[in-house]
C-alpha cells in the first residue's frame, strides 16, 4: 500500500558508466577513516558483471561460501579478526564481490595474506556437487522467508523492473538456483575471482594509540624541559645572576 501511494515523477536520466578492470593488482590506502584507533578495515574486491548477468545466482552461492570460509578460517581457526565476511553489490551492468574484515594494525598484512589464500584455495580446490547442493538448499531456504519490510519490497521491485524491460517477465530466481552445477561454480570462480585484477582497500587510523602515546610522552617531556628552563631563567633574572655569554675576542674583532 505504501509503494502504491508513492508520487509519480519522471525518472532521473541515467548516464552509462564505463567500467575497467585495473591492469594489475591495485592497493588503496586511506588514513582518514579515523584519527585514532587500534583497528583497520580491509577489503579485497573483484569486479563482476551486474544483476543482468546469468551468473548472478552463482555469484550469490560463491558469496555465501566465501562468507562461511572466512569466518571459519580467519576468526575461528586463526583468530585474526572478529568480523570477516563476504558481500556483493550488483548494479545493472557492473558489480563487485568483495571480502572484508576488521584487523588489528599489527596483523593487517597477515590478514590480507589469509584472505588471498582462501581465494586461491577455492580456485585450486573446486566445490564438490554435494557442497553445491547444500548451498543451493541454503539459498532457497533464505529466499523462502520472503521480504519483510517496505524497503526490501521496494528494492526487489526496482531490481526486477530491469528484468521486466529486458525479458518481458520477472526472472525465476528459484529455478536459476536449482540449475546451478559444481562446474558452473568453478567456472564463475575462475572468471571473477582474479587476484591479478583485484582491488585491496586498507582503511587505517592516522595514528595508533601506541604511536599517539609515544608522541604525547615526547611532547610532555619537551614541555617539562622547556618549563624547567624557563623557570630557571626567570629566577636567574630576578636574582640578577643572569649570565650573558662572553663574546670571544676574535668575534669582537670581526664585528669591528
Amino acid at each position: 500500500r505504501t509503494f502504491g501511494r508513492m508520487p509519480v515523477k519522471p525518472a532521473p536520466v541515467q548516464r552509462p558508466l564505463e567500467y575497467r578492470l585495473p591492469p594489475r593488482p591495485l592497493r588503496v590506502e586511506a588514513t582518514l577513516h579515523q584519527l585514532l584507533g587500534t583497528e583497520a578495515n580491509l577489503r579485497l574486491g573483484f569486479r563482476t558483471v551486474g544483476h543482468r548477468s546469468k551468473d548472478r545466482a552463482v555469484l550469490r552461492l560463491l558469496e555465501g561460501h566465501l562468507d562461511e570460509v572466512l569466518y571459519q578460517q580467519i576468526r575461528v581457526e586463526k583468530g585474526l579478526s572478529y568480523t570477516p565476511f563476504a558481500a556483493s553489490e550488483q548494479y545493472q551492468d557492473a558489480g563487485i564481490l568483495y571480502l572484508g574484515t576488521d584487523s588489528a594494525l599489527h596483523t593487517v598484512e597477515e590478514t590480507l595474506t589469509e584472505m588471498r589464500r582462501q581465494v586461491r584455495h577455492l580456485l585450486e580446490h573446486p566445490l564438490e556437487e554435494d557442497e553445491v547442493e547444500a548451498w543451493k538448499d541454503a539459498l532457497l531456504a533464505g529466499d523462502a522467508r520472503g521480504l519483510e519490510t517496505n524497503a526490501e519490497h521496494a528494492d526487489w521491485y526496482l531490481m526486477s523492473l530491469d528484468d521486466l524491460a529486458n525479458h518481458g517477465h520477472f526472472i525465476d530466481d528459484a529455478t536459476a538456483i536449482r540449475d546451478i552445477t559444481a562446474a558452473d561454480v568453478n567456472d564463475a570462480a575462475h572468471r571473477y575471482l582474479d587476484l591479478d585484477h583485484a582491488v585491496t582497500v586498507v582503511e587505517a587510523p592516522a595514528l595508533g594509540y601506541r604511536r599517539f602515546l609515544q608522541w604525547m610522552l615526547g611532547l610532555g617531556v619537551m614541555a617539562v624541559l622547556l618549563t624547567v628552563l624557563g623557570i630557571r631563567r626567570y629566577r636567574q633574572k630576578r636574582s640578577g645572576k643572569l649570565i650573558t655569554p662572553a663574546i670571544p675576542a676574535s668575534a669582537r674583532f670581526m664585528r669591528h
